[in-house]
């Protein structure tokens, strides 16, 4: 005799966490799923909308990939640019800041994520205001010259 079928029972929130890890840190694993099902005869437009895929061309991009490169292109390649700053969990933390209610500058979240307040050296200390100030009508008389 057969067991029973048993199903998950997830709430809103658990899915989402789900297709969220999905498509973060399990990548890899997704894209050899794609593999798989491919090899079986799935077409990419179904095993895009089994993944939740918005569109079947990035499944079609990762069996090309994987016809080209194999198992080791699976995983992201290095992206060009400066490398990232920071932790981990700054962007985590950043955007808690930005959570609460408060006019946030560039400046202030320095100063709410750094050690007393101490913005980083590529920073200035104390932003000059005066830059930014429209020039008051009476200095723009003193310009003048007077004959």
């Amino acid at each position: 005799m057969r067991p029973a079928q048993t199903y998950a029972n997830l709430t809103d929130a658990q899915y989402q966490q789900l297709l969220t890890a999905l498509h973060q840190q399990w990548r890899v694993a997704v894209r050899a799923v794609m593999i798989l099902l491919s090899a079986d005869g799935m077409p990419p437009a179904e095993i895009a909308e089994l993944l939740h895929y918005d569109d079947p061309v990035t499944v079609r991009r990762w069996i090309r990939r994987h016809d080209a490169e194999g198992l080791p292109g699976l995983p992201d390649r290095p992206r060009s640019g400066y490398p990232r700053h920071g932790r981990t969990r700054l962007g985590t933390r950043i955007r808690a800041l930005l959570a609460t209610p408060k006019a946030w500058t560039t400046i202030r979240i320095w100063r709410a994520r750094t050690p007393r307040g101490s913005p980083p050296h590529h920073l200035p200390a104390h932003p000059r205001t005066s830059q930014l100030a429209p020039t008051p009508p009476d200095s723009q008389d003193r310009n003048v010259s007077r004959d």
